[in-house]
């Protein structure tokens, strides 16, 4: 007849006394012994409750193996792990030590600003930037943040220094020009340098200017031009008789400035002063 029961076996390993209690599934009565070690759900070969008992120590003795490797087991720091974190390192408990930096932003100065070693970074970490950061607005010969500087006080052009139409910057400053022609004072011309030739003949005329401001008349024969690092203020085709074609030029040259005018037949250049 079929009964479930609670059984306490008592018993000595390696000279300690030890306890068990478990619970068997289903125990037979018998005429012999009295009960035999039903092991349909122990997962064990046993086939009575004394195997049944070796077969429990070899199960506990597996386990205590495994805890104790467990115990072995981890090697993190306080200092790799991030602050309010906890973990078990060979049976120790280890807690975290990293701070945790959320989003910031910094504005650059004039001081470096930094971020401690050691943080966590939780968050967006944003440097600010500025669209005035420019060349034009940074000294000539100055540098922040990568970015040399243009912008120089030295200049000295004024208004009707600048060809009409035309735009400079003076010390940080637009100035829009208004040079034109009748900014020009002529009281006498005179010849500096002339090349003659046969009519269908390509002659040049040169010359580099001494001083600053000076203004010249250059006159090309047919198909002829102008070629200066001056400032042409004036640049016309003239009719010279049949097909051809002169050209008159009024050109402004600084100190060092060179000018050359090449044509047909003749080619001139005349000093205002």
């Amino acid at each position: 007849m079929k009964k479930r029961v609670i059984s306490i076996i008592r018993n000595i390993f390696d000279g300690v006394m030890i306890f068990v209690l478990f619970i068997t599934t289903t125990v037979y009565a018998l005429p012999s012994n009295g009960v035999i070690y039903d092991n349909s759900n122990s997962g064990s070969s046993a086939t009575n409750v004394s195997e049944a008992i070796d077969d429990l120590y070899s199960k506990l003795t597996t386990k205590d193996n495994e805890i104790n490797r467990l115990k072995g087991l981890g090697n993190v720091a306080s200092n790799q792990m991030l602050k309010g974190y906890t973990a078990l390192v060979k049976g120790n408990l280890v807690t975290g030590s990293i701070p945790s930096k959320g989003a910031a932003t910094y504005t650059p100065g004039t001081t470096n600003q930094t971020i401690a070693s050691g943080n966590y970074l939780s968050g967006t970490q944003t440097i600010k930037g500025d669209a005035n950061l420019v060349a034009g607005n940074i000294a000539k010969g100055k540098s922040i943040f990568g970015i040399t500087g243009s912008y120089t006080s030295d200049a000295n052009a004024v208004a009707s220094d600048i060809k009409a139409g035309k735009t400079a910057y003076v010390n940080g400053v637009k100035i829009i020009g208004n040079a034109s022609n009748s900014n020009i004072t002529i009281s006498s011309a005179s010849e500096i340098s002339y090349k003659t030739g046969g009519s269908s003949t390509t002659v040049s005329a040169t010359y580099t200017a001494t001083e600053n401001n000076e203004y010249v008349v250059c006159i090309s024969g047919h198909g002829g031009g102008v070629t200066t690092d001056g400032v042409i203020l004036v640049n016309k085709v003239v009719a010279a008789g049949g097909a051809h074609k002169a050209r008159l030029s009024i050109v402004k040259l600084s100190i060092g400035n060179n000018i050359k005018v090449s044509g047909w037949s003749s080619s001139y250049i005349y000093k205002l002063s």
